[in-house]
């Protein structure tokens, strides 16, 4: 049996408990062109929205239909990103991590797929550090452990 839907200020307070390491995730990609601007602005952009609505206690949920409809599209975009474009592999991979992100954070029903709105974050996070080389890549690394300790820490007690 599947559980009860969550009421909405419990699914405000996994987005704003997820928020901060989302928001902080892409930023190496930005440097190291592992994604593109457009691509993190939008997914930035999403993320604040979500955010804030959050705060203000009436956080989104997408239907499953909206979501089918968005992830379609973007099943589109991919393939003609990749068949064109040719962006290489781990630009695909972070744009498709990136709208995953969202649209997870987005979709919050169950407590349940909170954690695998943090699974989706933390390869967001792996994503970047990959793409990383350089030595600030070892201060993103340290607060990202902070702030995962922190998420990990709020989610338990949720």
């Amino acid at each position: 049996m599947r559980t009860p839907l969550m009421p909405p200020g419990l699914r405000a307070a996994y987005l704003i408990v997820l928020g901060p390491p989302a928001l902080l995730a892409p930023l190496p990609l930005f440097w190291t062109r592992g994604a593109s601007p457009l691509a993190i602005a939008f997914y930035e952009a999403a993320l604040i929205l979500l955010f804030w609505r959050a705060r203000a206690g009436r956080p989104v949920r997408l239907s499953d239909a909206v979501l089918n409809a968005i992830g379609l599209s973007y099943m589109f975009w991919l393939a003609v990103e990749t068949a064109m474009l040719r962006p290489g592999l781990l630009r695909s991979v972070s744009h498709l991590l990136l709208f995953t992100t969202i649209a997870k954070l987005a979709s919050l029903k169950r407590p349940g797929e909170a954690r695998t709105a943090l699974l989706v974050v933390f390869l967001l996070v792996l994503a970047a550090v990959s793409s990383s080389t350089h030595v600030a890549s070892l201060v993103y690394c340290a607060a990202m452990g902070v702030l995962g300790f922190r998420t990990l820490a709020r989610l338990a007690v949720l």
